[in-house]
């Protein structure tokens, strides 16, 4: 699945699909039902979302939330890979050739830490620690860590509607969310507008590029 999303800062939320791109092998977004992407779990995107920050201590127009979900089915064992860059491609929808990379790079450490990067503004965390940062006053803010997949589906319900072509509990409310308690690695970069300068409308799609 290709897609391509666009976000005008300071305007209701976006939500996008992400794209997976490992080397030259593919470009999806998926959970567990791609077999390149199966096979390479850590570099695995499931879904990137972008949307205004609600932080009133910021101002809800001045800073913009990308997410980035990989590693399906994690376990409170696993990690973000040291090999792996993790990627927001970011450019302005009106002037193409004004781009932005947020940068997300893993250690090995058992103790693991996570470093984000736009330009000159970075900012390393530790796994799963909460990073409140200054909402008003830090260009950068960032979590890596283990989350609860936000995405929903009824799969069972989805693979009866298209046997069937009668979507019931899709309808009337029903559905069971099969994603509910497995876990994902989510990457988190909470960034003043600023850091784009005088870009206000912005396409964005994740990449996951091995070393």
């Amino acid at each position: 699945m290709r897609n391509q999303w666009w976000l005008a800062l300071g305007v209701p939320a976006a939500l996008g699909a992400g794209l997976l791109f490992v080397g030259s092998r593919s470009n999806a977004a998926d959970h567990l039902d791609a077999p390149g992407a199966i096979a390479d779990p850590a570099a695995d995107i499931n879904d990137l979302y972008v949307f205004r920050s609600k932080d009133t201590a910021a101002g809800t127009t001045e800073r913009t939330v990308f997410v980035m979900t990989v590693n399906p089915l994690a376990t409170a064992a696993t990690r973000f890979s040291d090999k792996v860059d993790y990627e927001f491609r970011i450019s302005d929808k009106d002037t193409p050739a004004t781009t932005f990379t947020i940068k997300c790079t893993a250690t090995a450490d058992a103790t693991q830490k996570v470093t984000c990067a736009i330009g000159s503004d970075t900012k390393t965390v530790d796994f799963d620690a909460v990073e409140a940062g200054d909402a008003a006053n830090d260009n950068i803010r960032v979590f890596a860590g283990l989350r609860d997949d936000p995405f929903f589906i009824d799969l069972p319900e989805v693979q009866d509607t298209l046997k069937t072509g009668k979507p019931d509990k899709m309808i009337d409310g029903t559905g069971v969310d099969f994603l509910a308690g497995k876990n994902v690695l989510t990457l988190v970069v909470d960034l003043k507008n600023s850091v784009f300068g005088s870009s206000t409308k912005l396409k964005v799609h994740a990449v996951t590029v091995r070393k």
